[in-house]
């Protein structure tokens, strides 16, 4: 299975990371996808698995019962909400 990390504008996206669940040892393997925004998982057992792909500035994207017959798993990833919030102090002003 080879998941392949994109933006909106379909820009692979080096450097993500994906997580994901062994369904039968519940062990969490971790990959770092390459320069074209693909990772291959080689030797996964047969079974349905959930990935979540993350990369900085970028919201989460998940994808549940992911097969491992699946070749190409496409997932695009929208970029993050900018959050900001702004305090102002100073002195009381009388009035």
């Amino acid at each position: 299975m080879t998941v392949v990390a994109n933006n909106a504008r379909v820009r692979k996206l080096s450097g993500s990371q994906v997580l994901g669940p062994d369904p039968v040892t519940n062990h969490t393997f971790t990959a770092i996808t390459n320069q074209q925004g693909q990772y291959k998982f080689k030797g996964l057992p047969a079974g349905a698995y959930s990935l979540v792909i993350s990369a900085p500035g970028f919201s989460d994207a998940r994808r549940e019962e992911v097969k491992v017959t699946e070749e190409t798993v496409d997932v695009k990833l929208e970029i993050a909400p900018v959050e900001a919030s702004v305090t102002v102090s100073g002195p009381k002003a009388e009035l």
